[in-house]
């Protein structure tokens, strides 16, 4: 192929940026036979001293993952049978482009339109997160107008090429390297005539000697492409055509001669290679593409549209032939069952049921893509029409489970439409589920869970297929865990919950929703008896987290999220690290959509760390898109407003309240009250933090009373909301909680003492105030946070009051403070302090006004220290100051150890430093130089 000069300019600034360690994404589009697997030969050909990946996607890849074994990269499974999240798979990735560090690194994948969607993720999220790394992620694909912005705000350097067909000074070109003889005139005839389509331009030109081309009164038809290749076949001869329609009723990828040769029934004489010569027919022709691996030869078709060209040009009865030979060769009893189904003609019941078993094996096995796939194929041949249409609506459920919207939504017609049924039922409660429409799903899932109860004495074993009891009961278990989705997202009563955990120890729950069970049952028992009994439930969990055996891992991260609500700050860390720890090791699957990392976050927040906190609130929110949906989102807006950046506490706040709506997860809102009581102590006026607890209380009244998901420092600040307001006996009412609860944190008690201190304030008791703020300004154990809160109203208080406190404790106290807004990077105040004197009542906006919320008081930017860093700049400082290696600050942020090495390069280099030792010196002494609060001890 020869290529415009802008198409060769464009891969050579890809490769040059790449060769200069800036990462970059080259995304060649095209239809088929437009010559993008030609110009990826070309960008190998220059990319001499690069090492080279390539995976090239086929039609088969329905399998997770499948795509990136070319790359040299086996996602396993974990030991939950499941696989891992494609953030994760992205970081296994870079290990391997890790090993080869030592030079530039191309990534090469083919026929992108093909590849499984977890394989497309992947690549995204390595380009995402990639800076300092020799890398060019090379791709082609078929043009989709919604790929290219994905690619592109995925990886701002992307480049792309779009092949839209030959220009006519590249048609001249490429005419006279095969006929050099060929006039001009002819050459545009034959341009126009084919619309400059680069594979039927050559074609013509291959099929058709000068003559032909210049005397020619009408032009070959090339409309369609299968005559063309018929004719190139054809001429091949018919051991090659029968051997390359048998490569093309194998597969798309590379298949192995001998077995193509026994589906084509090739027999060799005495002196003749019959598959060898044909092969190599087919070879010299260009229809097929000829390798040896580990002493075997394989082939495949040119192009896929060629494959596809070849199997449509094959007669049906031969064809029929070709696949139940193939069947005999097949390398798994799935891959010979689907020949099997090919080959059908009719209806084929006991085919059909096999497909069924396997669809609901690869369910189970997490694949729920190609479960559905095979469950279209058994409905398909079912006979029977009650069962045929009951495969199809089981199927379209497992494309719902499978995130498979796109498809999904052209079969929703047709399912409403659909007879009333529990499986119809699963289908609309299920797609609205997870599409975050749970009003929708309630009225969908309530009728039908009462119309189609559980019958307790029926089987409820898997079944091998949707025909057996068991299934039928599943389906109707199904409506029912949905259904406590729903319920729960949307704060209702669960009834009916109890027979769920029957269910799970039965077995017979989809695998995608058994972690929606066991949540759904724990936040019940939360909403019913209290985050305390909850905790009591789990005593005979193992203390040590890493001695909690594997399959409970979620119950181990339950446990974690119970003792951070509860103020049990360290122990939910421990916890959190080591359930952590499990999913980056590929052991387990986060289901919790970023909550993981979130909690972790919060946890290490609760105790002072809020570095590390900014580095996992980052990583947890760039890992995890379904965030807007969240109940854990308003958690994100800590961080930002405890350092005072009231813009982004604000933003995060703000969408909050947007995922909690009128209605919804109860935990959104008291999370969101809790990051803008922050907000609203560190930079805040009396009339802002006068309106929050009546707005919250009138915007969600349920919530406000806290029930639920809450312990000891939901409480804490809830009762400083109250206390704003106004509203004392609210207050003391959460005070008293507070104290009476069990477990209750060592620190509760001393800001017991510091709310009810404010409290008395609010009532005129000054002196009685400042007693109970001075003792719990005594007290031990503070969290970081909380103790400079005390310290600030200790200090307040003491102001122009005489007493037995002199001059020399409140010096040592204002050090004290000071030493800790350094430490955790907490602003100094400015404006009115949050005081708690009764409030006046402001003049409050209008119930719609949402401007305490949405509008920051004031836009302060993010601290980002003397020698400006880049957020990724500050978080490899932060793990770096925390003592971990270059592989452990990789594998913490998701990025290569080359990636490490840039962003440190860049720090030395701001920093006027020339090795690690030096900037751990320099981070030591000056931490707020880098933006830090202070450095991880």
């Amino acid at each position: 192929m020869l290529w415009a000069p802008e198409v060769l300019g464009t891969v050579e600034e890809s490769l040059a940026r790449a060769r200069a360690a800036h990462p970059s994404v080259l995304l060649v589009e095209g239809g088929s036979g437009f010559g993008k697997t030609s110009l990826l030969a070309e960008v190998r050909r220059r990319a001499s001293e690069f090492r080279v990946l390539a995976a090239t996607g086929a039609e088969t890849d329905r399998q997770p993952y499948a795509t990136l074994t070319g790359l040299g990269l086996t996602v396993d499974r974990t030991a939950d049978g499941r696989f891992t999240d494609p953030f994760v798979a992205a970081q296994q990735l870079r290990h391997v482009l890790d090993r080869y560090a030592d030079g530039p690194v191309l990534v090469e994948v083919d026929d992108l339109q093909w590849a499984d969607p977890e394989t497309v993720a992947t690549l995204q999220q390595l380009t995402a997160r990639a800076d300092g790394d020799r890398l060019l992620l090379a791709v082609a694909t078929r043009p989709d107008p919604a790929q290219w912005p994905r690619w592109s705000s995925m990886a701002p350097e992307a480049r792309r090429v779009s092949l839209a067909g030959l220009d006519f000074t590249t048609a001249v070109a490429v005419a006279q390297q095969a006929h050099p003889g060929l006039d001009s005139a002819a050459v545009r005839a034959l341009w126009e005539h084919t619309a400059g389509h680069p594979l039927y331009f050559t074609a013509l030109l291959a099929e058709h000697d000068d003559d032909a081309l210049r005397r020619s009164r009408v032009l070959p038809a090339p409309a369609q492409f299968a005559a063309v290749v018929r004719a190139r076949v054809t001429r091949s001869g018919p051991e090659a055509t029968a051997l390359l329609r048998a490569v093309a009723v194998l597969g798309t990828g590379w298949v192995a001669l001998v077995d193509a040769a026994e589906v084509a029934e090739l027999e060799d004489s005495f002196d003749q290679d019959a598959a060898g010569a044909a092969a190599q027919a087919l070879a010299d022709e260009g229809l097929v593409r000829l390798r040896e691996v580990d002493g075997a030869v394989e082939l495949t078709p040119d192009h896929s549209l060629l494959r596809s060209a070849v199997h449509q040009d094959t007669p049906l009865p031969e064809r029929r032939r070709l696949h139940l030979r193939a069947a005999a060769v097949a390398p798994s009893p799935l891959g010979a069952l689907e020949h099997r189904a090919a080959a059908a003609t009719r209806h084929d019941p006991a085919v059909a049921d096999q497909l069924a078993t396997a669809s609901w094996a690869a369910f189970r096995a997490g694949a729920s893509r190609e479960g559905a796939r095979l469950l279209r194929w058994s409905s398909s041949m079912t006979p029977d029409p009650g069962l045929r249409e009951d495969r199809r609506l089981d199927a379209i459920y497992l494309g719902v489970m499978a995130r498979d919207f796109a498809t999904v939504r052209s079969d929703l017609p047709s399912v409403t439409a659909a007879a009333p049924g529990p499986r119809r039922a699963a289908v609309l409660g299920a797609y609205a589920v997870l599409t975050s429409a749970l009003a929708e799903a309630v009225a969908v899932l309530e009728p039908a869970v009462a119309a189609w109860p559980v019958d307790p004495d029926a089987d409820t074993g898997t079944g091998s297929a949707p025909s057996d009891g068991g299934v039928e009961q599943a389906v109707r278990y199904r409506l029912r865990a949905l259904l406590a989705w729903a319920r729960v997202g949307r704060g209702n009563s669960l009834e009916f919950l109890d027979g769920l955990a029957e269910v799970a120890e039965q077995g017979v729950l989809d695998a995608p929703l058994a972690g929606v069970i066991g949540f759904a049952q724990g936040l019940t028992r939360v909403r019913q008896h209290g985050a305390e009994a909850e905790l009591d439930r789990l005593a005979g969990l193992p203390r040590d987290p890493a001695h909690v055996p594997l399959p409970l891992t979620f119950v181990l991260g339950w446990r974690g999220l119970l003792q951070l609500v509860l103020g049990l700050f360290d122990d939910a860390l421990a916890d959190q690290l080591e359930v952590q720890r499990r999913v980056r090791a590929g052991l387990v699957t986060d289901t919790t959509a970023g909550g993981i990392g979130a909690y972790l976050a919060t946890s290490y927040w609760s105790i002072g760390e809020w570095d590390l906190a900014r580095v996992q609130f980052r990583v947890a929110a760039d890992q995890s898109p379904a965030l807007a949906v969240s109940p854990l989102i308003g958690l994100f807006g800590l961080e930002p407003a405890g350092r005072g950046e009231t813009e982004v506490a604000d933003q995060w706040c703000h969408r909050a309240e947007l995922a909690a709506g009128d209605w919804g997860w109860p935990e959104t809102p008291q999370n969101l009250l809790m990051a803008r009581v922050v907000r609203l102590h560190t930079r805040g006026t009396d009339a802002e933090r006068a309106e929050l607890w009546p707005w919250t209380q009138r915007r969600w009244p349920a919530p406000s009373r806290g029930i639920g998901l809450i312990g000891a420092p939901w409480l804490m600040y809830a009762s400083l909301a109250a206390i704003w307001a106004g509203q004392l006996d609210v207050a003391d009412g959460f005070v008293e909680r507070m104290r009476t609860a069990s477990p209750r944190p060592v620190w509760a008690t001393g800001i017991a003492q510091w709310i009810n201190g404010l409290t008395a304030e609010a009532r005129g008791d000054r002196a009685g105030a400042r007693a109970l703020v001075e003792q719990a300004g005594a007290a031990d154990a503070l969290p970081p946070m909380h103790r400079l809160w005390v310290l600030t109203d200790v200090l307040r208080l003491r102001a122009g009051a005489d007493g037995p406190a002199g001059a020399a404790p409140t010096d040592r106290l204002s050090r004290e403070a000071a030493e800790l807004r350094r430490r955790l990077g907490a602003p100094a105040p400015t404006g009115t302090p949050p005081s708690a004197g009764p409030q006046r009542t402001p003049e409050r906006p209008d119930a719609t006004t949402r401007a305490h919320v949405t509008e920051p008081v004031a836009a302060d930017p993010a601290p980002s220290g003397r020698y400006q860093l880049s957020d990724r700049e500050r978080d490899v400082v932060t793990l770096l100051s925390a003592g971990m290696s270059y592989q452990q600050i990789a594998q913490e942020l998701f990025i290569t150890r080359s990636t490490v090495a840039f962003h440190l390069s860049r720090v030395y280099a701001k920093a006027g430093v020339t090795s690690r030792h030096e900037l751990t010196a320099l981070l030591r002494s000056d931490p707020a130089a880098f933006g830090l609060a202070a450095a991880a001890s």
